[in-house]
């Protein structure tokens, strides 16, 4: 049996993917508390981490492996065991990023991103109609120009 699963994709910038990436990684409670104890015990190993988590040491290295493909922190093999701290960098970036909207929540940034990639896709959907339509005169420029005016006034 053939089952077909559909999945929705966005039309989201680079930034706003890698955004949306970092948003995602923080969105669970032990990822937040492990960032919070990176911020007070830079250079910590796996097993530092484990002893203040309620969590099995295979549970926290999962949790470390999104963070770490977030860019939200660093790992530093050492021997045996891995060293992890905050990346300084990336968090400096993802600050800005979200000091840039006007945001109360973290539930406000992702419903932003996805407003925006929504915009796009009616845009993207009104030339492919009118193009394969025909049953208007505009060029796509022209279409876009009208489609960007209206999510302006809030009509799209």
């Amino acid at each position: 049996m053939n089952i077909k699963q559909a999945t929705k994709s966005y039309n989201l910038s680079s930034d706003e993917q890698r955004l949306a990436h970092m948003m995602k990684a923080l969105g669970h409670p032990a990822r937040m508390q492990i960032i919070r104890y990176l911020s007070d015990h830079p250079q910590c190993f796996t097993g530092d981490i484990v002893e203040v988590l309620p969590l099995a040491q295979a549970t926290v290295s999962q949790h470390l492996k999104v963070l770490r493909d977030a860019g939200l922190i660093c790992g530093t093999i050492e021997g045996p065991a891995t060293s992890y701290c905050l990346d300084d960098g990336n968090l400096a970036w993802l600050k800005a990023q979200v000091e840039s909207q006007e945001f109360s929540s973290k539930s406000d940034v992702v419903n932003d991103l996805i407003r925006k990639a929504r915009e796009l896709e009616a845009i993207r959907a009104r030339l492919i109609l009118a193009e394969q339509g025909g049953f208007t005169d505009l060029g796509r420029g022209e279409i876009l120009k009208e489609a960007k005016q209206a999510i302006r006034s809030g009509g799209l």
